[in-house]
């Protein structure tokens, strides 16, 4: 869990140093890492999803929900 601070402090330090080279690569690897996790979801769960039955999705996605919810938030 502690690589999820990584973006945070690197967005922290380019501010205080004012390296603008390093707010982009951060903002960039940021999006893509978020968009690749969105992405990954949205081809891995769609199937898996499809063939449960609605008695197997509600434990599935009650589960899952709250830390999507905080990771993808749009």
């Amino acid at each position: 869990m502690s690589w999820i601070v990584l973006f945070p402090l690197a967005l922290i330090s380019a501010l205080i140093t004012h390296n603008l080279t390093l707010l982009f690569y951060t903002h960039v690897m940021a999006a893509v890492l978020w968009t690749g996790s969105d992405i990954f979801l949205g081809i891995l769960l769609g199937p898996i999803l499809s063939t449960l039955p609605p008695s197997a999705r509600k434990p599935l996605l009650t589960r899952l929900f709250p830390k999507v919810f905080w990771i993808l938030p749009i």
